[in-house]
């Protein structure tokens, strides 16, 4: 059984049955891309199947490494999302950005209410590990569909899964309807996406 990480909060882990050697992402910086330390202080390249084990103690984690049956809430028309071997492939292109607001208006991952309550008014790491065949630009966003959101932030993925991560202070709940991490593919091809997660980093402002 994983670990939770609070009374407060259960951890919600898909969890897919494992094949082969997964090494280390490399976790990246907020829209410059630069390589900082993983969480458990090591960096090391990484294959088709990154291990995750240093993200598995977040509020919020879901395990895209393996083809399951874990489908986002929202897919825009024009986007596709289908299971793929090193994860699941998300193919389409938008041609600007939409708001970042509610659902977002790129691919919604849902964080679960009980969860979002628990992330409300702190400061949340979003960390998104992801590859693609040839280079593709990509964005990501935090909404709390209440009361603000994070805004875009643009990334580039290559062939080496690596992780993208930024940080939102998430306002204090007030209706508590659930908060979504928006995806928006901005160009090149695929992008595979192998796990996406939030976790608390602090007291929002601190």
């Amino acid at each position: 059984m994983r670990p939770t990480v609070s009374a407060l909060s259960s951890l919600l882990l898909v969890s897919l049955a494992a094949c082969g050697e997964r090494a280390a992402p490399e976790p990246q910086t907020p829209e410059t891309g630069t390589e900082v330390p993983a969480p458990n202080g090591e960096t090391a390249p990484a294959d088709t199947h990154p291990d995750l084990s240093a993200y598995e103690d977040a509020e919020f984690f879901l395990d895209y490494t393996f083809a399951a049956g874990q489908t986002p809430l929202r897919i825009p028309e024009g986007l596709g999302w289908e299971a793929d071997g090193g994860g699941y492939l998300l193919t389409g292109t938008l041609d600007e950005l939409p708001a970042s607001s509610g659902f977002t208006g790129g691919v919604a991952l849902e964080i679960p209410t009980g969860t979002a309550t628990v992330l409300s008014g702190n400061s949340v790491e979003v960390f998104f590990v992801a590859s693609a065949p040839q280079t593709s630009e990509f964005a990501l966003a935090y909404s709390t569909n209440d009361d603000g959101d994070s805004g875009w932030h643009r990334f580039e993925a290559g062939e080496t899964p690596q992780a993208f991560t930024f940080t939102f202070d998430v306002p204090a709940i007030e209706a508590g309807s659930g908060d979504y991490i928006g995806i928006a593919p901005l160009s090149g091809g695929p992008l595979v996406v192998h796990a996406v997660g939030a976790r608390m980093t602090g007291e929002a402002g601190n």
